[in-house]
C-alpha cells in the first residue's frame, strides 16, 4: 500500500483537478434536498439507488487517482447499496427529531468538507468539497443523509454505511491525521446504532403525498425552504467565481434599470395578491377579482418572473438566475398540491377560474376553442 503522504497527495491532486465534477454532484444534492423539504418523499427503493452514485463516483475517483484499495472498497460498496435497495418497499420517512438533527448537521458537514481542496475563498467549499470523489467527504453526506431518511428503514443498507463509515472515519483520523473526520466517526456511529433499534413499520401510502392544512401562503414557505439548498449554492458560484457566469464583465445602466424596475414590479404584484388572499382565506371563498383576474398565483409569479430575475440583472448574475429557473420547476411541482386543495374545496368554480386565468404569467390568456378547458386540468400557466 502506498505511504501516507502519497495517498493525502493524490487525494489532494484528484480533489482539486475534479472540483467540476464535486459541484455536479452539489448541483444533484441540492436538487434532491429541496425535493425532500418541498414534501416530495420518493420510494425507498430510488432513494437507496440515488445515494449509491455518488459512492460510484468515489470509486472510479480513486482508480484514476492510482488508489485501487479504495476504488475496490468503494466499487464493492457501490454493488451492496444497490443489491440492499431494489428491494425496498414503500416510501422513505424522515426520522425523528433526536436523529434528524446530527442527520442534518453531518450532511451540512459532508457538503462543505473543507479538506484537501484549495480555494481562493470560505465560498468555494460550497460547491467545491470533494463530495463523491474523496471518500470521508461523500461518507459524510450519505451517512447524514441516511440518518435524516430514517435509515431507509433498512438495517442492512443503515449498517452497510454505518459500518463502512466508522473504518474509514477511524482511518481518517488515526492513520492520516486528519482530525475532522471525527465528524464522520461520530454520525457513523449514530446510525449504526439507530440501525440496530427495533423499527416501527412504514405507515402505507398510495400517492407518498405528507398531508397537512394549507395556509394562507399555500406552498409560499415550502417552496422557499426547498430552493435554499440551491440558491446557497448558486450564491457561493457568484461570490466565489466572480468571471465564471458574469453576464457581463461592465457595470450598465441596462442591467441596473431594468433590474431594478423588474423588483418594483415583483414587489407590487406580491402587495396586491397578497393584501386580498389573506382576506378571501379567512372568509373562505376563492379570490378571483382583482390581480388574481390576470393571474392565479400572483406571489409566487412576484418572485419567479420579476424578482428573482430583477436581482440577478443588477448583479449580472447567471447562476442567480438559473434559481429562478430552478425555482419555476419546484413551483410546478408542488402547486399540484394547493391546486388540489383548491379544486376539491371550490370544485367547479376552481374548475372554470382555471380554464380562464394562467398560473404564473399575469397575462390574459385567450380561450380559442372548448378544448382549452380540458388542458386547464394539467395547471398550465
Amino acid at each position: 500500500m502506498p505511504s501516507t503522504e502519497l495517498i493525502l497527495a493524490s487525494l489532494k491532486r484528484v480533489a482539486n483537478a475534479w472540483w467540476l465534477l464535486a459541484a455536479i454532484w452539489h448541483l444533484c444534492l441540492a436538487i434532491i434536498t429541496g425535493l425532500l423539504i418541498g414534501g416530495n418523499r420518493p420510494s425507498r427503493k430510488l432513494a437507496g439507488v440515488l445515494m449509491s452514485l455518488p459512492v460510484l463516483s468515489a470509486s472510479v475517483m480513486a482508480w484514476a487517482g492510482g488508489n485501487p484499495f479504495n476504488g475496490t472498497v468503494f466499487a464493492l460498496l457501490t454493488i451492496l447499496l444497490v443489491v440492499f435497495s431494489v428491494r425496498l418497499p414503500g416510501r422513505v420517512r424522515i426520522a425523528p427529531l433526536w436523529v434528524l438533527i446530527p442527520g442534518l448537521a453531518l450532511t451540512a458537514f459532508g457538503w462543505v468538507y473543507p479538506h484537501f481542496i484549495e480555494t481562493s475563498s470560505s465560498f468555494g467549499y460550497l460547491y467545491k468539497a470533494p463530495v463523491g470523489i474523496v471518500p470521508c467527504a461523500t461518507l459524510s453526506i450519505l451517512v447524514g443523509l441516511t440518518l435524516v431518511l430514517n435509515g431507509l428503514d433498512s438495517r442492512a443498507f443503515a449498517l452497510t454505511l454505518g459500518i463502512s463509515g466508522l473504518f474509514y472515519g477511524v482511518a481518517g483520523i488515526g492513520r492520516f491525521r486528519v482530525a475532522i473526520d471525527a465528524v464522520l466517526l461520530l454520525g457513523a456511529i449514530l446510525l449504526t446504532i439507530r440501525a440496530f433499534r427495533r423499527r416501527r413499520a412504514p405507515e402505507p401510502s398510495a400517492t407518498g403525498q405528507v398531508p397537512g392544512r394549507i395556509t394562507a401562503f399555500g406552498i409560499g414557505p415550502r417552496l422557499a425552504f426547498s430552493m435554499l439548498p440551491y440558491s446557497v449554492l448558486a450564491l457561493g458560484v457568484h461570490i466565489d467565481l466572480p468571471h465564471f457566469g458574469r453576464m457581463t464583465a461592465k457595470s450598465s445602466p441596462v442591467f441596473l434599470v431594468a433590474g431594478a424596475a423588474l423588483i418594483a414590479g415583483g414587489i407590487l404584484l406580491w402587495a396586491l395578491g397578497e393584501r386580498v388572499v389573506i382576506r378571501a382565506f379567512r372568509a373562505g371563498r376563492l379570490q378571483t377579482s382583482g390581480i388574481y383576474a390576470l393571474v392565479r398565483h400572483p406571489m409566487y409569479s412576484a418572485a419567479l418572473i420579476f424578482v428573482i430575475p430583477g436581482v440577478a440583472l443588477l448583479l449580472r448574475s447567471w447562476p442567480i438566475l438559473s434559481v429562478a429557473a430552478g425555482a419555476y420547476l419546484a413551483f410546478r411541482f408542488l402547486v399540484r398540491r394547493e391546486e388540489r386543495y383548491l379544486q376539491d374545496k371550490f370544485g367547479q368554480e376552481f374548475t372554470d377560474y382555471r380554464a380562464r386565468v394562467n398560473a404564473v404569467v399575469p397575462l390574459p390568456r385567450l380561450v380559442l376553442d372548448p378544448h382549452q378547458k380540458a388542458d386547464a386540468g394539467r395547471g398550465r400557466g
